[in-house]
């Protein structure tokens, strides 16, 4: 198993271009949430998600505010993220997150608040001491009253690096 950051899969793309088949129940039940909110807009409102209506997928969910045209903070973390990252993820900002493949997440953040797209990324965590384990991160934009994307919900799931060896 390699002991550095690794991407096995990652991608930003319309709802319907999203692979359903590499997603986790959670990220299924999440996304089925969000697509019911969202109704004939391109996404939702976050006046409109309310975590504590999903609570099976709770646990991984993140909330992430975006803080000017520079970075994005944390609002929200669930338990599942806080006990798999070994710190409270609410208040850091994702440029302070020390993952080596920080640009390329970035540049998935930023699809989804610049084009309202979704994204995807499978990733080891390497870069937590944790090589053996790896997440899937999927992404979805929120919008303000007037439409414009201003948060982003996020759901984590984590798992065993080994099973991507096998």
């Amino acid at each position: 198993m390699p002991d550095e950051d690794r991407t096995f899969f990652s991608v930003s793309c319309s709802v319907d271009a999203l692979p359903i088949g590499r997603l986790t129940r959670q990220h299924r039940d999440g996304l089925s949430y969000w697509n019911e909110r969202r109704g004939s807009h391109a996404a939702p409102r976050r006046v409109d998600i309310n975590p504590i209506e999903i609570p099976l997928v709770l646990p991984n969910v993140a909330i992430w505010s975006i803080d000017g045209a520079s970075d994005y903070v944390c609002r929200l973390a669930g338990t599942e993220i806080d006990r798999s990252m070994g710190c409270s993820l609410t208040g850091v900002a994702l440029g302070s997150i020390g993952c080596t493949l920080l640009e390329e997440a970035r540049r998935e953040f930023d699809a989804v608040r610049d084009a309202a797209m979704l994204s995807y990324a499978e990733r080891t965590m390497a870069w937590l001491g944790k090589p053996h384990s790896y997440y899937r991160h999927l992404l979805m934009p929120l919008t303000n009253e007037h439409r414009a994307v201003h948060m982003l919900l996020s759901i984590l799931t984590f798992h065993n690096a080994a099973e991507r060896y096998g």
